[in-house]
């Protein structure tokens, strides 16, 4: 019972530290989902597992086994550290200004030496906020994931590009 014990805890930190060392690292290395449903369903089960996980947490310290220091700081510490976990979720995915999200416009351009490289244009969207800026990034794919640098499309030797015009993404013009 105490291995099973010592699993859940972990597996429970786990899910509660994830989903930030996952942000942090996506911010720093530029990296992010390919598709959009993706990536709103990732972050979605996110913040409804640190929410889950806090309470197994906060269940298992609650054993026979466990001195009662530990029994109380888990009970305490567990619920807190998992509201407030959620809570910073919420408040990064709807409510922070200037903390958007760059959203895909236009497919400008393929490579014509490996087609998972993509120019493309993207638009900061500040939701309710209305969109603040625009600019054009070199996309590589990898599986389910997307790697940006910015680029200066006056240096583009278009010559190794296909150019293609598509709207892709979620904003559609009339």
């Amino acid at each position: 019972m105490n291995k099973l014990l010592f699993v859940s805890r972990i597996v429970s930190l786990i899910i509660l530290i994830q989903p930030f060392f996952f942000f942090l690292f996506s911010y720093i290395l530029r990296i992010d989902f390919s598709d959009e449903n993706l990536s709103s369903s990732y972050w979605e089960m996110s913040s409804i597992g640190v929410f889950i996980s806090a309470v197994i947490l906060t269940i298992s310290s609650i054993s026979k086994k466990s001195s009662p220091r530990i029994k109380l700081g888990m009970t305490l510490l567990s619920p807190i550290f998992g509201i407030t976990a959620f809570a910073i979720l919420i408040f990064l995915n709807l409510t922070l200004f200037g903390f958007g999200k760059w959203v895909d416009v236009t497919l400008v351009a393929r490579s014509n030496k490996n087609p998972k490289i993509l120019v493309v244009e993207q638009w900061f969207d500040n939701g309710a906020l209305g969109f603040d800026g625009n600019r054009f990034v070199e996309r590589r794919n990898y599986w389910h994931w997307g790697r940006y640098t910015e680029i200066d499309t006056s240096k583009v030797n278009w010559k190794n590009y296909e150019i293609l015009n598509k709207e892709i993404g979620l904003i559609k013009f009339p």
